[in-house]
């Protein structure tokens, strides 16, 4: 480990998205570095060059954010930082360091840029002088302002132009009130300039990521079941000449990360992931599938170029190799070129799976990283938030941080994670912190029962849910020597007062807190915190808007009032998802110091 906390292999760029160009010439790739924290920047090469050359988008002094290319495939839209202001710059795809003109004055709370029209332009959501989020496109021009193109009544969570067309989708969603069912979004069609939208009745409520295919007849987006807030998200189709939707991956299938459609119509590739496993697929509107390729990797963000025969750009990451682009032609994919792969990158570790059985004989896994010596080994037991989320198998700087300190790692996916269907998802509803509690200590003792992990040595590090899950498996069990919980949820029913959407709280307990409040208390570590002996180390960035940074306040003066060695780190500016790489080094560090100072072996 360096002193900033970061590990000594993890000293270049690091890979973050990518993108082919609809013409297929082009090949763009966004990168943050450690050098500038929090500030990204893109860079594109040729998809014909031999060597991975790439060409930075903007200059170091203006850094790039947020870059895609138009509709022509011959230009680059970002935001240009490092300014007073974030603004829109075009540059030119084979000369990107050379701004060309700057984009009108986008709206109010500009998110989501996309390109549309035969003339090359642009949409994004905005702001309207009544609060109200819109679509606003470039009409007459990229040097005037955008117009609001969707009814001023309506809240739109997604759109999609159709390619080449003023035809374009999106959804609507009615405000969500405390008490009252979730409303159901709703999807609508128009043309900009158009009579105006038309309503389509789809099977599932759409719950965004719209696209269209190359021939603008197939519309593609992510649906659950009506009201079904615990459900995996599953890949519909809509035939807009036929009226006919179509159901192309189902929960069965696992949990669908990203798509893209490719040059063909009607057909796109999917990046699916099923527990530790993931697995690619080509898939076409009349049902008929192929798996392109299963291994022990993570397939993300699949990027098809609508004019190029066959060339689809991924990014792929494995438990011992950071994320690299790969090109995917008709057979199995080929890498292109790797990122920030420094020379000591053979100390990675690999990892496999660990599998344990539950209270009532369940079958479950969980990642297994060791480090370099004898076991058995002090381990750090990672719990991850949601509870509706996963651990797969790509590459985790943590993870592989956390080994090279001398830590085993564990992460489990117990029951109410995603990927294994929705029955499984659905098992903690109304028992949050009771058979996933149960599930991470037998997870534990059976590493300790095959020699693998050290009895005495054993700590807990979870963040959000996971943070809380932490603190839940601690109280009352003496094995569990120290634990680091990040953002956790304290007392559920004030994180359901200060949520935003509380829809999803009242969904995993099965009831809203006036009706069955005793769920909510039984679930909460406040109640439990008289049972912890471990020590236990707080991390909350300030400006948390999705668990306030009271929670780990909570905690703190609960656990101190009782003796318990306690410590409270608040980061500043950063959210529930650290993004800034100061932060990351900074919380590494900390949960690293605090698991060596407290899971020594003077008992053993």
């Amino acid at each position: 480990m360096t002193s900033t906390g970061t590990p000594s292999w993890w000293q270049g760029d690091r890979l973050d998205g990518i993108g082919v160009s609809p013409c297929g010439r082009w090949l763009l790739a966004a990168f943050t570095t450690p050098t500038a924290p929090a500030v990204s920047w893109h860079a594109v090469r040729s998809v014909d060059d031999s060597e991975p050359t790439w060409r930075r988008v903007g200059t170091a002094g203006d850094a790039a954010h947020g870059a895609m290319f138009l509709s022509d495939g011959e230009h680059i839209v970002a935001w240009r930082t490092g300014r007073a202001e974030p603004e829109l710059v075009l540059y030119p795809s084979h000369r990107p360091g050379r701004a060309v003109r700057r984009v009108a004055r986008p709206p109010d709370g500009a998110t989501v840029l996309k390109a549309w029209g035969a003339s090359p332009s642009l949409a994004c959501l905005g702001v309207d002088a009544e609060g109200t989020r819109r679509v606003f496109a470039w009409v007459d021009g990229l040097d005037r302002a955008p117009s609001a193109v969707t009814p001023a009544r309506q809240r739109v969570g997604d759109f999609a132009f159709a390619p080449n067309s003023r035809r374009f989708a999106w959804t609507h969603q009615n405000p969500w009130r405390v008490g009252q069912p979730p409303p159901t979004p709703l999807l609508f069609l128009d043309e900009v300039g158009g009579t105006g939208p038309v309503r389509v009745e789809v099977p599932a409520a759409p719950l965004g990521y719209l696209a269209w295919d190359v021939s603008g007849r197939h519309l593609a987006w992510l649906a659950r079941p009506d009201g079904e807030l615990l459900a995996h998200p599953e890949l519909w189709v809509l035939d807009i000449v036929a009226a006919e939707a179509s159901r192309l991956l189902s929960e069965a299938d696992g949990w669908v990360t990203s798509w893209d459609w490719t040059h063909r119509e009607g057909r796109l590739i999917a990046a699916v992931e099923a527990g530790l496993t993931s697995s690619l697929h080509r898939l076409d509107v009349d049902g008929t599938r192929e798996r392109l390729d299963r291994a022990d990797a993570v397939w993300r963000a699949p990027s098809c170029a609508r004019a190029a025969e066959g060339f689809v750009a991924l990014a792929q990451d494995v438990h011992r190799a950071p994320r690299a682009v790969w090109r995917s032609p008709q057979a199995a994919p080929r890498v292109v070129t790797e990122t920030h792969l420094a020379a000591d990158a053979a100390a990675l570790r690999p990892a496999s799976v660990w599998t344990w059985l539950g209270r009532d004989g369940l079958e479950l896994e969980g990642l297994w990283m060791t480090p370099e010596g004898e076991a058995p080994h002090p381990v750090v037991v990672w719990l991850h938030g949601g509870p509706a989320e996963h651990v797969g198998r790509g590459f985790s700087v943590l993870f592989q941080g956390l080994v090279e300190a001398g830590f085993a790692v564990f992460a489990p996916n117990v029951r109410g994670s995603t990927g294994r269907g929705d029955g499984f998802l659905r098992a903690l509803e109304g028992r949050l912190a009771t058979e996933d509690v149960e599930d991470v200590e037998r997870g534990v003792r059976s590493l300790i029962r095959a020699g693998e992990v050290h009895r005495r040595r054993v700590g807990l590090f979870g963040w959000s849910y996971g943070g809380s899950l932490a603190l839940m498996t601690a109280a009352g069990r003496p094995w569990v020597r120290a634990v680091a919980a990040g953002a956790p949820v304290v007392d559920w029913l004030s994180v359901f007062g200060a949520r935003t959407w509380p829809h999803v709280t009242a969904a995993w307990f099965g009831a809203q807190p006036w009706e069955m409040p005793e769920r909510y208390d039984a679930a909460s570590p406040a109640r439990r915190l008289a049972d912890v002996q471990a020590p236990v180390l707080l991390l909350h960035g300030e400006d948390d808007d999705r668990v306030p940074v009271s929670q780990s306040r909570l905690a703190f003066h609960l656990l101190g009032a009782r003796g318990v060695q306690t410590d409270l780190r608040l980061f500043p500016r950063q959210g529930h998802v650290f993004r800034e790489d100061w932060a990351r080094a900074e919380m590494l560090d900390r949960v690293v110091e605090w698991m060596r100072t407290h899971l020594n072996d003077d008992e053993a």
